[in-house]
């Protein structure tokens, strides 16, 4: 017979003591508990949870049986490795489990992996059960499940479960009496159900999947994937996978003790889709019919139940961790009666601080909760009990700890320190566990869980390097010699080196003329973990200082100065470059050419001239500016007035490594070349280039129209949010001869989007 559960219990006691936590059937006369309008959330039972999960498919059919559907294991299987291809993130109901940790310092990751598909044949048992043809119980199953698994060399561990899938029409009883069994069987109550069993090489961690696709009271017919593993993926398999992870040997991790074991999927069994299945993501095409889903695993589309979320205190469909853990831990000390303690969790954190504390002394039943931090509990006799203690933020966020505690022995107290708690990768970090004590005893024995999977260690105090960036909960858990147990923990945060800024710059022309402005450009500045805040110029001249990532400079005199450019990034980490600039006397003022109607004269370079007004010349009577940039394109219109017809040349650059292209440290180059990925290359890059001949005189507008890398410089400043510098030369040279007349700008380009 099964232990007398309540009416509405999810989670039942075999006669032989075993736990097994099932998924409800819809209609059935035990359904789980109607969704918590109190938001009571899940309480902390002491027990382990898995702090990583490789799955295994098992099919047991025999030849003679009868057999899965076409496409049903091949889903199945798609199933775990989309899975274990997203493992580690927050895109599904995986991620809410990983909310929930255990005394030792293991959190239920979302650590998943698929160990592949198992096809058993060995022949089914005689019926142990009558409420079918093949109908098979509980013992039954396990007993061939420890015989396959022993049989294949298997790993029998909290770190890797069991899934056993039969095919139609095999049906199965919790016990021979057959008072609960699978959905297709007489007496139906279950979809699917997990358990443990301890077997000679371990403990095994399963879950027991019968085919259900197609009946109502486990799958409701909506197939993303158009498959019939869509059923029972839906019917149990994703609800057992997760309350496996969270209370892996059932009533001992993770339950809401208050509503008699419901686990973290029973919460959300509700049958109400709001609530059970939450806001489907969209719709999905399927042999000409509409499907939902609510998942989206590795590109795959799914529908299946949400699980319950202490933070939030609600069935979520997926989960992000908050920036600060909680965490649990307590003290013990006589109170004064017979086999009376006094307990203090004070030392325990919550975001916000610790709204409610929940206790649980030794057995099942409704915890003792409590909002200030110190309870007193009578034990029924003495002698050595499991206690264990949840905090909770006002959020609902959660944190679980327990110790193994004697009446009559105060226990040990642990404490312990770090040489650093923001240590660099690979950095080794020495903790000291001297901090704990027993005032009654002494402590037998120190255990560390560092809490990023690595093998703990023993020993008072212990040295660990973190290979990977993350925060971590290092757990130390000791001993006194009565077998007392006591947990602290703190918290490791490994972060990326900050390192310095890299100073860059370069400037037009390579050749400076005294009165006439030189360009600078920083843009090849770069901050490789952060983000530049400040450049600083000293032109070296004794001017004042410049600022700004591309500043123009005009030397007055001729000489060679270093311009030192300083870069400061946003954690305040600095960098210089000098560079040298020559600077040249300017050229003497060509001569005046007159002939006939075309004479004309050139200017400095950055400056337009002409000769006009003079009798017997005729000139170009003015350079404008651009009239527009359009910010889309990166299309520059401009406009020139000119006395006679000619040609119009233009050339417009923008400085090369700016965008994704990053200087080498060391490399010369020659000049008009910078070094570029380890290679000279030139300095600047084509932005728009072109010529245009006008037949007569008047107003000529040009459209200098950007180069296909052009077009790929602005967009990528545009995802920098920054502008883009260009500098801009327009030459006319008149039909009847003389010289060409030239005019420079420049322009920042800020693009937009279409």
């Amino acid at each position: 017979m099964l232990a007398a559960p309540s009416a509405r219990g999810v989670i039942v006691h075999m006669r032989n003591g075993k736990a097994l936590s099932f998924q409800p059937l819809r209609g059935a006369s035990s359904t789980a508990a109607p969704f918590d309008a109190l938001f009571s959330n899940l309480d902390y039972n002491g027990g382990p949870v898995m702090p990583s999960n490789t799955n295994y498919a098992i099919y047991w059919r025999p030849s003679s049986a009868p057999s899965y559907p076409a496409e049903y294991r091949a889903g199945v299987d798609t199933y775990f490795k989309d899975l274990a291809h997203d493992s580690g993130g927050h895109q599904n109901t995986d991620s809410v489990s990983s909310q929930y940790n255990d005394w030792e310092g293991d959190h239920a990751s979302y650590d998943s992996q698929f160990g592949g598909e198992f096809l058993d044949t060995n022949p089914y048992p005689a019926n142990g059960c009558k409420q079918a043809t093949i109908c098979l119980t509980d013992e039954q199953l396990e007993q061939e499940l420890e015989k396959f698994i022993e049989a294949n060399k298997l790993p029998t561990d909290l770190q890797h479960e069991y899934f056993l899938l039969t095919p139609p029409k095999v049906e199965d009883c919790f016990e021979a009496s057959g008072g609960k069994c699978s959905a297709g069987a007489k007496n139906a109550a279950y979809c699917a159900y997990h358990s443990a069993f301890n077997a000679s090489t371990g403990v095994v961690v399963y879950a027991n999947d019968p085919y259900v696709t197609g009946n109502f009271g486990c799958d409701d017919g909506n197939h993303p994937n158009g498959t019939t593993s869509d059923g029972v993926i839906e019917g149990g398999l994703s609800h057992e996978h997760n309350e496996s992870v969270t209370d892996p040997e059932p009533n001992s991790g993770w339950a809401d003790l208050s509503r008699e074991g419901a686990e973290i999927g029973d919460k959300c069994r509700t049958f109400a889709p709001g609530s059970e299945f939450g806001t489907p993501l969209g719709e999905v095409v399927v042999g000409g019919k509409k499907y939902k889903y609510n998942q989206v695993i590795d590109g795959h589309y799914y529908w299946y139940q949400q699980e319950w979320s202490n933070e939030g205190k609600q069935c979520k469909q997926r989960w992000t961790p908050a920036a600060a853990p909680a965490t649990a831990t307590f003290t013990s000390e006589p109170a004064g009666g017979t086999n009376e303690l006094k307990f203090n969790a004070a030392a325990s954190t919550a975001p916000g601080g610790v709204a409610e504390y929940n206790w649980k002394f030794g057995g099942s039943g409704t915890p003792t909760e409590t909002s200030a931090p110190t309870v007193s509990h009578k034990f029924g006799f003495s002698g050595k009990w499991e206690v264990a203690l949840t905090v909770f933020a006002s959020d609902g966020e959660s944190a679980g700890t327990a110790r193994l505690i004697a009446t009559g022995d105060e226990g040990p107290t642990a404490a312990f320190s770090a040489s650093t708690t923001t240590p660099e990768l690979g950095q080794p970090v020495t903790f000291e566990g001297g901090e704990s004590q027993d005032s009654d005893g002494s402590i037998t024995a120190y255990e560390w869980n560092f809490g990023d999977g690595s093998p703990g260690v023993s020993g008072a105090a212990a040295t660990h390097a973190y290979a990977a960036f993350g925060t971590y909960t290092v757990t130390l858990r000791v001993t006194d010699k009565s077998g007392q147990i006591a947990t602290a923990t703190r918290v490791v945060e490994v972060d990326e080196v900050d390192e310095s800024p890299i100073a860059e710059f370069s400037f037009a022309p390579s050749t400076a003329t005294a009165g006439s402005p030189v360009a600078f450009n920083a843009t090849a500045s770069r901050d490789e973990d952060g983000s530049i805040a400040s450049f600083a110029w000293n032109f070296g001249d004794g001017s004042t200082a410049g600022s700004g990532v591309a500043p123009e400079h005009t030397f007055a005199s001729p000489g060679t100065y270093t311009v030192t450019l300083t870069v400061t990034d946003s954690a305040g980490r600095s960098a210089s470059a000098p560079r040298s600039v020559t600077v040249i006397e300017p050229p003497p003022a060509p001569p005046v050419l007159v002939s006939g109607l075309s004479g004309y004269s050139s200017g400095p370079a950055g400056a337009s001239s002409g000769v006009g007004g003079a009798p017997g010349t005729a000139a170009i009577s003015s350079f404008t500016s651009t009239d527009s940039v359009d910010p889309t394109s990166g299309v520059i219109t401009f406009s020139a007035s000119v006395p006679a017809g000619g040609t119009f040349r233009w050339l417009s650059t923008f400085a090369n490594g700016r965008f994704g292209v990053f200087s080498a440290r060391t490399s010369k180059c020659r000049r008009g070349f910078v070094p570029l990925r380890g290679r000279c290359r030139p300095s600047a890059i084509v932005f728009a280039k072109g010529s245009e001949t006008v037949a007569s005189p008047g107003s000529v507008k040009l459209v200098l129209r950007p180069t296909r890398a052009g077009r790929k410089a602005i967009a990528s400043a545009r995802r920098h949010r920054r502008g883009l510098p260009v500098a801009v030369t327009v030459t006319f040279q008149p039909a009847r001869g003389g010289p060409a007349i030239s005019h420079t700008f420049r322009i920042v380009i800020r693009g937009r989007r279409a």
